[in-house]
């Protein structure tokens, strides 16, 4: 009785998301913007779901990485795309931090400890927002020509080299303000542990594959656009571009849910001016539901494997 109301609770969220997805399309706006998809779409828009879940998989290896390099056991690949179904599922619940949470309580019950688990979660998160930033801020100074732009690219850079100094400088501001006891010790004593990981050799790589995840994800975004007909033709880079400020924007509003609304008016906003209005809104609507379509498939894969999970588990217990 228990897995079966389990089950139950699992498919009525996943298919809220979706109702809610396709409500969201629900408009004449929507309906009248689909319809100038060029007739020979399907292509496009099919390579543009393989390369999202690229990208995913992609995601799912820095996650690999980033706890290996802290000497974390690695589980099967199999595991690590569960773990990953996970935070697709997640992240379109309140806070966005569920998804985070499942995974780390499913890294931990198989015999990873508390300290290790949230160090490998900063490094990973730490790692894919600073991989964005810093090609927000590249994109940023080839469009202006601003020297002083490069020159933040040059430090956004040059932090990945040396991340130790950022965290070091945070870990003393908590200490001086006291916040190193109470609930925020756990994150203070992740914090100082990940000081000493986070060396050149270590750090370096897991920013490296962000990046590579930002650039391939950008490909979606352009196969989305190029599936549009009479659109002007845009620059890699303002795709690169788009796509990173308006991911980056979903995350900084994290009360809400995959970042709704948030991203897609982030695209708008910067797609309306070289493609049109009523093309950036389809644009931007047609990349969320391609990006929903895909993370509903990793979040199965994970719904699938819940029993094994469970058992390997009690197994560990």
């Amino acid at each position: 009785m228990r897995g079966l109301i389990s089950r139950s609770v699992r498919a009525v969220i996943v298919l809220s998301v979706v109702v809610g997805i396709f409500f969201w399309l629900d408009s004449g706006q929507f309906a009248e913007t689909l319809s100038s998809l060029r007739p020979d779409a399907a292509p496009d828009l099919i390579f543009a779901l393989l390369i999202q879940s690229v990208a995913i998989l992609i995601s799912t290896y820095g996650w690999r990485l980033s706890q290996s390099k802290l000497g974390i056991p690695l589980a099967t690949w199999g595991h690590s795309l569960v773990q990953m179904g996970l935070l697709s599922a997640g992240k379109y619940l309140p806070g966005k931090v569920f998804g985070m949470l499942a995974r780390g309580v499913v890294v931990h019950r198989s015999g990873t400890r508390v300290n290790a688990v949230l160090c490998s979660t900063l490094m990973e998160q730490g790692a894919l927002v600073h991989s964005g930033l810093f090609l927000v801020v590249l994109c940023l100074g080839c469009f202006k020509g601003v020297y002083l732009l490069f020159c933040c690219a040059f430090l956004l850079l040059t932090l990945a080299f040396f991340p130790g100094i950022a965290v070091t400088v945070i870990v003393v501001i908590m200490e001086k303000a006291g916040w190193q006891a109470g609930k925020l010790q756990k994150v203070h004593d992740a914090l100082s542990a990940l000081k000493n990981f986070l060396r050149f050799p270590v750090y370096f790589p897991v920013f490296l594959v962000f990046s590579g995840v930002w650039l391939v994800s950008a490909l979606t975004l352009s196969y989305c656009i190029s599936s549009f007909a009479g659109v002007a033709q845009i620059s890699f880079l303002q795709v690169v571009y788009t796509m990173t400020f308006a991911y980056l924007a979903g995350f900084a509003v994290f009360i809400v849910p995959g970042g709704l609304g948030v991203r897609e008016g982030a695209m708008v906003a910067i797609l309306s001016a070289p493609l049109g209005l009523p093309v950036a809104m389809g644009v931007a609507a047609l990349h969320r539901l391609l990006t929903v379509l895909v993370d509903i498939v990793f979040a199965g894969i994970a719904f699938s494997q819940v029993g094994e999970i469970k058992e390997l588990l009690r197994k560990k217990s």
